[in-house]
């Protein structure tokens, strides 16, 4: 089995700058599937300073996360970067609205609410950051 992020594209490699960014949003997005775990736990098992310590978290790693991404948008003149860019900012201020409001009317998270953010995160990685890694695809390879 193959643990390598790199795309397989033939005999062709991610030149280092690419292949290095896609590979630390990798561990990124890992790390984000752990919190998430985390977060559900939390909230299944009622332990309320669990589940805003894990929100929290959760939130820190998306603005890191958001902001290694919007960086390099920017810095490769990626053409769809500000709509990336207006996603994550909605996506943020959603998770801050749950972290302080609760999402069952009495400022309490549920699974529910878990379950989209996760939802979220998954299509966002299956689309929006799909489209930006196979823009720099092309740009990005060696001969």
């Amino acid at each position: 089995m193959n643990n390598d992020p790199t795309p397989d594209i033939g005999q062709k490699t991610w030149t280092d700058p690419v292949r290095l960014h896609f590979e630390d949003i990798g561990i990124q997005h890992q790390r984000l599937a752990g919190l998430m775990e985390a977060l559900d736990l939390a909230v299944s098992t009622a332990r309320n300073a669990a589940v805003d310590r894990q929100m929290e978290d959760l939130i820190q790693l998306v603005q890191l996360n958001f902001s290694s991404e919007e960086q390099f948008m920017l810095e490769q003149g990626y053409p769809d970067r500000k709509r990336h860019e207006i996603r994550h900012l909605r996506f943020l201020e959603w998770c801050m609205d749950l972290q302080c409001c609760g999402s069952d009317g009495r400022g309490r998270l549920t699974s529910e609410s878990c379950d989209e953010i996760r939802v979220w995160l998954r299509n966002h990685d299956a689309a929006d950051d799909r489209r930006c890694r196979d823009y720099y695809a092309p740009v990005a390879l060696e001969g």
